[in-house]
């Protein structure tokens, strides 16, 4: 059986992007709080700076 993959809100995502980038923290530090992969966390931040992730707001 294959695994679920989960599925972040936007919302989410910029949060976790914004706590990466604010504290400087290690990027597999902030990956390893949510349990989420450091490649996945990159991608988001990729995408967070470039404007590309939308918020309710």
């Amino acid at each position: 059986m294959g695994r679920k993959r989960k599925d972040f809100s936007d919302k989410f995502k910029i949060e976790v992007a914004k706590e990466a980038l604010k504290k400087r923290a290690k990027e597999t530090e902030v990956a390893a709080k949510y349990n989420i992969a450091p490649s996945t966390l990159s991608e988001w931040m990729e995408l967070f700076l470039d404007g590309k992730l939308e918020t309710e707001e």
